[in-house]
């Protein structure tokens, strides 16, 4: 089974046998802005937030690597004082590219073309138009676009996607038709009540837009995968794993979504179904920190495998204390202490300002069994809360050739 680890060691002996820089192998990260208002029209950022998110998602589940996510474009945004949704120059979006180290820009803008540019309806003609910056070279690509009624918005969205991939990776694109079948048409209006979700600042408003969303089209995940965080967040965990189930296989979010339900299952006390969970997201992701949550769940169940699982986390990421942290306080729970010591000797080495290491490591030399009765001392486990696929996958690709050299 291949473990980041041994990927991430892979990955640089084969950089370093290259000798011709040519022959390295290339690493192309997208950035993808919210299109451009281009009407006279205001309270329309959805629209282009929406066209963001969806090609992100759509270069994603074809099986490019790393299209940078939302937080880390806003950040670009703060970073040079940019507003969004507004028309920008090339020069512009060439910069945000830069500040995030981007090999591709995609960024554009829409026009509503008919009836009118003031009156906005879902019979509205909207063209799309899309460009592509390589930032590496400094220079435009193509331009492409895509026109028809609002009320189209997700076919008009997987046309933009599939040109985005005919451009950049044609044999990562099949036939339109095929990719449009890949992807469900949802309704216009659910779309906007995701996005205006998306960009909403309260956690309650989020809730109510994407609530709207997943009534107004039962087959919008990404609606329900954000419900799911969020009732996750609120600390509502069964609620939570109802809306992260229905998260599908194929879904671009579906693994994050397993590993989310398998934290959800942990705190609302369902073991098995944590430990399910984990082992569903393994079976394709094997990270460290899905073993470390996956033998948390094996040890609240009184399993004694959780100690080999633990010791397979730690063999992904030597420098993550939080593994050997965990070694050592479930040993410690089980009265180990003698063995309970090497682990938490380990985590304090890792990290010397960890005050719990540096605790629990002080019970186990003293060895008095009376502090396991201490209610404060229970459930000091640490559950990894992020799974961090993108790394994985893109190392995956470089080390089994799914990338071409430049």
């Amino acid at each position: 089974m291949l473990n980041f680890r041994t990927l991430a060691l892979a990955f640089c002996a084969s950089y370093l046998e290259a000798q011709d820089a040519s022959q390295r192998p290339e690493l192309q990260s997208i950035l993808v802005l919210p299109f451009a208002n281009s009407t006279a029209v205001r309270g329309l950022d959805w629209i282009g937030e929406s066209v963001a998110e969806t090609l992100r998602d759509r270069l994603v589940a074809a099986g490019i690597p790393h299209v940078f996510e939302r937080p880390e474009r806003q950040e670009a945004y703060r970073r040079l004082s940019v507003r969004p949704y507004v028309p920008i120059t090339r020069a512009t979006a060439l910069k945000l590219g830069l500040s995030v180290d981007a090999d591709i820009i995609l960024y554009g803008d829409y026009e509503i073309l008919s009836p009118s540019s003031t009156a906005i309806t879902p019979q509205s003609s909207v063209k799309f138009t899309a460009r592509i910056l390589d930032g590496r070279l400094l220079r435009a690509g193509l331009e492409f676009a895509s026109t028809g009624r609002l009320e189209e918005l997700a076919v008009l969205q997987n046309h933009l996607a599939w040109q985005t991939l005919q451009t950049l990776t044609p044999a990562l694109a099949p036939s339109f038709t095929e990719f449009d079948r890949q992807h469900p048409l949802i309704r216009v209006d659910a779309i906007e009540s995701y996005v205006r979700g998306l960009l909403a600042p309260k956690p309650e408003e989020k809730y109510r837009l994407f609530s709207e969303a997943a009534k107004r089209d039962e087959r919008y995940s990404q609606a329900r995968f954000e419900l799911g965080r969020l009732q996750l967040d609120r600390g509502n965990f069964r609620d939570a794993a109802a809306w992260l189930e229905q998260v599908p296989p194929g879904d671009v979010h579906h693994f994050e979504a397993t590993f989310f339900l398998g934290i959800a299952r942990y705190r609302a006390g369902e073991y098995v179904a944590a430990e399910h969970a984990f082992e569903k997201v393994l079976a394709d992701l094997p990270l460290g920190r899905v073993l470390n949550n996956l033998a948390l769940a094996q040890a609240r169940q009184g399993r004694a495998k959780n100690v080999e699982t633990l010791a397979k986390a730690r063999e992904d990421d030597p420098t993550d204390g939080d593994y050997a942290f965990n070694a050592g306080y479930l040993l410690w729970r089980q009265g180990n202490f003698k063995a309970a010591l090497v682990p938490l000797e380990i985590a304090l080495a890792r990290n010397p300002e960890d005050s719990e290491a540096a605790m629990f490591l002080g019970l186990c030399q003293r060895a008095d069994p009376a502090a396991l009765k201490e209610a404060p001392l229970e459930n000091r486990e640490r559950l990894k809360t992020r799974l961090d696929e993108t790394a994985y996958r893109q190392l995956k690709m470089l080390v089994e050739g799914g990338l071409k050299p430049r």
